[in-house]
């Protein structure tokens, strides 16, 4: 799987990123290592869902940094 198929699906499960990610404030209530290990989780299924292919960590990271951000915001709606 590519990894833009692999990103259109998890995007299918959380939603489009917003364009900026929230405030840290917005996640007061979070504890770092929750938030932490909520992104290490998803970057861990971005690097999955394209079979562990060589790629960007990074990236997988501020992707699944981004994902998890807006998960957090649309769950308070």
């Amino acid at each position: 799987m590519t990894q833009r198929k692999a990103t259109a699906s998890i995007r299918e499960a959380v939603g489009d990123p917003p364009t900026a990610a929230p405030s840290t404030a917005e996640h007061a209530e979070l504890a770092p290592e929750e938030l932490r290990r909520r992104i290490a989780e998803t970057a861990y299924y971005l690097a999955a869902a394209r079979d562990f292919a060589p790629g960007d960590p990074v990236q997988d990271w501020l992707e699944a940094e981004v994902m998890v951000h807006a998960t957090i915001v649309e769950n308070r709606k």
